[in-house]
């Protein structure tokens, strides 16, 4: 179900070309790159074919092979983009997904869609 937040606090994207992977895309998966942070529980840096490299949740890959200790290969079970949504306080966001404390959402009247911080946002009514 889609909701409706207003966004508390600012956020820029960080990323100006976000990895995105396809169902069934085979990607590397460099552990070498993990954060310590709770924040960032369950996000893996993850390499594309295309050369696309990224933050991209542990959730969405079925690991296929280890290469390392630092290196996996993994299969894509679900398309995800990793665009991050630039947003100023006072926005008004709908909501469709929460994942590991980032929103997938869009500006209202507004068809740009990208992640946000769960932290940046309070939920105003569902839709």
């Amino acid at each position: 179900m889609h909701k409706k937040y207003i966004v508390t606090e600012k956020w820029d994207a960080s990323y100006e070309n976000p990895i995105i992977v396809e169902e069934k895309e085979i990607v590397a998966v460099d552990l070498s790159k993990e954060i310590s942070d709770p924040e960032w529980a369950n996000w893996v840096w993850c390499i594309a074919a295309n050369k696309m490299e990224g933050w991209a949740p542990a959730q969405i890959l079925k690991i296929t092979e280890t290469i390392s200790p630092q290196r996996q290969i993994a299969v894509v079970t679900e398309n995800y983009s990793a665009n991050e949504l630039s947003v100023k306080d006072g926005d008004i966001v709908i909501g469709s997904r929460i994942l590991n404390g980032w929103l997938w959402c869009k500006k209202e009247n507004n068809e740009t869609e990208g992640w946000i911080p769960v932290r940046n946002i309070r939920l105003i009514n569902p839709i």
